[in-house]
């Protein structure tokens, strides 16, 4: 998606965080990250490769611990998953210009 300019961002780094988070205060990591050269656009993504998981919990999670290391950056949240989200994520996700919604699928066919 990089490659083909559809991210609305040119990733220049790609790697993964973890750290503390404050407010759980227990270590904590976000799977995927990735910034522009300047670091003022960022993709934060986890990574669930289970069959059944609380969709919704992961998202606020994603979220909360991505706002640890983002700083003032635009940031883009995704979420790879190994079967499709549930009808209810998949809509909250598209009203959302923010969120990317890649299943085992949709990675492989890319």
């Amino acid at each position: 998606m990089n490659a083909a300019g559809k991210l609305g961002f040119v990733a220049a780094t790609f790697g993964k965080w973890w750290g503390t988070d404050p407010i759980a205060r227990k270590q904590a990591d976000v799977d995927v990250v990735a910034a522009d050269i300047d670091r003022s656009h960022m993709l934060a993504g986890e990574c669930t490769w289970r069959n059944s998981f609380d969709e919704t919990e992961i998202i606020r999670l994603l979220e909360r611990r991505a706002a640890i290391f983002t700083g003032n950056a635009k940031v883009t949240y995704a979420l790879f998953t190994k079967l499709k989200v549930s009808d209810g994520t998949a809509r909250k996700a598209k009203d959302r210009k923010d969120f990317l919604l890649m299943d085992a699928e949709r990675i492989f066919s890319i």
